[in-house]
């Protein structure tokens, strides 16, 4: 939500519409049937649920992909 509620922005400006999520279960309740692409950003904040929900995802035939950092700023592993 750092540049938008409902897009997600490039530092560029790029934009493409999302949806505002506050738990990997959430996205589940949000993907529509047609939906064929599941882009997920910054998995490192999201519940260690975000594993089972891509599976899920997966099984559904949809093309799960997640970004996200292993480290911190300071070098540190994420959870």
């Amino acid at each position: 939500s750092r540049y938008s509620e409902n897009h997600i922005v490039s530092h560029s400006e790029m934009r493409i519409e999302s949806h505002l999520v506050s738990s990997s279960s959430e996205i589940l309740d949000g993907v529509e049937p047609e939906t064929e692409v599941v882009g997920i950003d910054e998995g490192q904040f999201f519940d260690s649920d975000l594993v089972r929900v891509a599976n899920d995802l997966a099984c559904r035939g949809k093309r799960v992909i997640i970004a996200g950092l292993d480290m911190d700023y300071l070098g540190r592993p994420f959870e």
